[in-house]
């Protein structure tokens, strides 16, 4: 399990965090690959990242995460729709 920061920080204590930025994304997305290849990880399963609570569009994201693991020799599963108490199919 690996946590990734996509939001800006809260601006104060006890506040909540900002919007995603794709800056943030991004510098989440390369640190996360240097991390794959660090720890041998052999296949990587991933929300669309910050799309979410973060706000980002998916159009924004996708092609990010699609540059960051070009080049990974790793099954990457990006899961899409999330359906509570159904497990993951993957091809």
């Amino acid at each position: 399990l690996i946590s990734l920061f996509t939001q800006e920080p809260a601006p104060d204590h006890g506040s909540h965090p900002g919007r995603a930025t794709t800056a943030n994304v991004n510098r989440a997305l390369q640190a996360l690959t240097k991390e794959v290849q660090a720890q041998g990880i052999k296949s990587l399963a991933l929300p669309r990242l910050a799309t979410g609570v973060g706000r980002l569009s998916w159009e924004e994201v996708r092609p990010l995460m699609e540059h960051a693991f070009r080049d990974l020799p790793i099954p990457v599963y990006v899961y899409t729709t999330y359906k509570k108490g159904a497990s993951a199919t993957e091809g």
